[in-house]
């Protein structure tokens, strides 16, 4: 069973459009909700830019969102930044 107080709640979840920048392609995603730490954020974003490359199939997501433990791929660290409001 999964504590009550360890929900979290996603408010916002933005990406701006790509911008290529030395030949990399980047883009700014901005997630708003309570009490995030930065591996959960690097874990969704993560996800996210495998199932787009099509590096993971679209049905990782529920998977992920399941109670089956599950390595999900995480951006790097030094890419990451967290900005507290």
């Amino acid at each position: 069973m999964r504590c009550v107080k360890a929900s979290r709640f996603i408010l916002s979840f933005d990406v701006s459009d790509i911008v290529n920048l030395g030949g990399e392609d980047y883009v700014v995603a901005t997630v708003t909700g309570q009490s995030f730490v930065l591996n959960q954020i690097r874990r969704m974003v993560g996800l996210a830019v495998w199932i787009a490359r099509e590096w993971l199939p679209m049905g990782m997501v529920k998977v992920a969102l399941s109670p089956i433990s599950l390595a999900v791929p995480r951006i790097p660290g030094e890419t990451a930044r967290v900005q507290v409001w």
